[in-house]
């Protein structure tokens, strides 16, 4: 591939940046719509749908990607999205036993 540095650094910020907004969209999404549900004037309904839609969009990329034989970007598309809520709810139990 002829590729310079800078489109290869654009390349790799651009799905960084995408990687950590699905990793905080699958945490905070169902927190915002727990805080804003039967508010529906309220933003945080909003906000956490649009997270939540984004993190499914995410975890159909990833899967995606896995057909193509990325695997790479399926373990940080759709696997890390689905865990870390997992792991952070285990967390919690244990914490507040």
């Amino acid at each position: 591939m002829n590729q310079d540095p800078y489109v290869t650094f654009i390349n790799a910020k651009s799905n960084a940046f995408s990687a950590v907004l699905a990793w905080l969209g699958s945490l905070l999404g169902p927190i915002y719509i727990f805080l804003g549900w039967g508010k529906y004037d309220e933003w945080y309904l909003y906000v956490g749908i649009g997270l939540s839609i984004y993190v499914l969009c995410s975890i159909r990329n990833g899967i995606k990607s896995l057909g193509k034989g990325v695997r790479s970007d399926f373990i940080v598309y759709s696997v890390i999205p689905i865990l870390l809520p997992i792991i952070t709810v285990i967390g919690a139990m244990f914490y507040y036993a």
